[in-house]
């Protein structure tokens, strides 16, 4: 989620609060922490770093606690004896942990995939239901914002009262605006992302029957919201193919060599479909070559950053890699791109806008170099390259999984 509504999450539970300490450092200091989980991007000096700390263990459910602290101790003025109506320290920290798990909560709506379990383990939640940007979540926080520091002003003028702007003014006898403040709360952090995720797991049941009633082998679906969100959605679904096609790609035959001698055996694709609020679909079906499980296993067993990547993938599908991003280091072996489709849109107006980005391309992407071995593919360099961020760890040799000690284990560093 973008950072604005983070922020503003946090600010509009400080002002929905019965009351709150008369500082003008209120506010400011719940909307930093409502956002303050994202400063793990700060410690990403690469893109596998940017991977594993990312919403990694400042997302984590277990580290809220300890993050929540860290804030209170942060938040002095909220529980500072000379502060009028100061709450008691261990109310920030209640506070501030409730900050941190709603920004927690509001990533997992989204699509990026958010590391709540760590350090237990490397999964993550993603629950499909809004975009990154979703203005029916983010100009209802920001309207509820305006709303109470509104309602306050004028309780304040009608008391004779100066407010400074995020000062408290508790106690004062005209309507503080409070309910219009907790039905913007209410329906932007439970009540649309209930509503948007009934939307995603309706579209999915629908989309499924669809696809069986036309007889499809589909393996694996997800639905995922596309801008505009509830009114446009896309599905990705894994299909299994009789056989490969006439019209597949000529050079599906040069990665026949490299694949595990079970993943030769199947032909499978992930096909791409818009979809409109009623579940009909819109635009044309596209088609890209998955890339085979068996192959990301392989590569995963090879290499920390081909695992985390593997995690972190949605459907992944493989092409070749072109020409100018390609090394001369070792001119016999074969080079290959892997990435996802979560990031793309079927609305033409949002690929026109989306190709506008300073630096457009597939926004995370893997390159490998790869030989054939006695049972799949040999990995010989790897690139990580994080178009947008412009993130680049340049071609290196794959560093084999180990077992980390134990702090970087409990930092999600594996």
């Amino acid at each position: 989620m973008d950072p604005v509504t983070h922020a503003a999450s946090g600010a509009l539970a400080m002002l929905a609060m019965p009351q709150r300490p008369a500082t003008r450092w209120a506010l400011p200091l719940a909307a930093f922490a409502a956002a303050s989980p994202d400063l793990d991007i700060l410690a990403a000096s690469g893109p596998l770093q940017t991977l594993l700390l990312h919403r990694g263990i400042t997302h984590a459910l277990a580290a809220a606690p300890l993050m929540g602290l860290l804030l209170a101790i942060l938040a002095r003025p909220l529980w500072r004896y000379d502060t009028r109506n100061a709450w008691s320290f261990g109310g920030v920290w209640a506070f501030m942990m409730l900050m941190v798990l709603l920004h927690i909560w509001l990533d997992a709506l989204t699509t990026y995939g958010t590391l709540v379990w760590l350090p237990f383990s490397g999964e993550r939640l993603r629950l499909n239901a809004v975009y990154i940007i979703d203005l029916l979540m983010t100009l209802p926080l920001l309207w509820g914002i305006w709303h109470g520091l509104r309602q306050e002003k004028k309780r304040a003028q009608a008391q004779g009262a100066i407010p400074f702007p995020f000062q408290d003014t508790a106690g004062l006898t005209v309507s503080d605006g409070k309910p219009g403040v907790r039905l913007a709360l209410f329906w932007s952090i439970l009540l649309y992302p209930a509503l948007a995720l009934g939307c995603q797991i309706w579209h999915t049941q629908q989309m499924q029957a669809s696809l069986a009633a036309q007889g499809r082998d589909i393996r694996q679906m997800v639905v995922l919201p596309d801008a505009f969100a509830p009114l446009f959605w896309r599905a990705l679904y894994l299909e299994k193919l009789p056989a490969r096609p006439a019209d597949a790609p000529a050079w599906q035959t040069q990665l026949d060599p490299l694949l595990p001698p079970a993943d030769r055996q199947e032909e499978l694709v992930v096909r791409i479909r818009g979809l409109d609020a009623l579940g009909r679909p819109h635009g044309q079906e596209e088609t890209r070559v998955a890339a085979p499980s068996g192959l990301m296993t392989a590569l995963a067993r090879q290499s920390v950053a081909c695992r985390t990547f593997d995690q972190f993938l949605l459907l992944p599908v493989i092409t070749p890699l072109p020409e100018d991003q390609r090394t001369t280091d070792m001119p016999g072996a074969s080079q290959w791109l892997l990435h996802d489709e979560r990031f793309g849109s079927q609305l033409e107006l949002v690929q026109k806008i989306m190709a506008m980005r300073p630096n457009a391309g597939i926004p995370f992407q893997l390159m490998v170099q790869m030989e054939p071995g006695n049972m799949g593919p040999r990995l010989l360099q790897e690139r990580l390259y994080f178009s947008d961020s412009r993130r680049d760890s340049g071609w290196q040799a794959p560093r084999r999984p180990s077992q980390p000690a134990f702090l970087p284990w409990l930092a999600g560093l594996r």
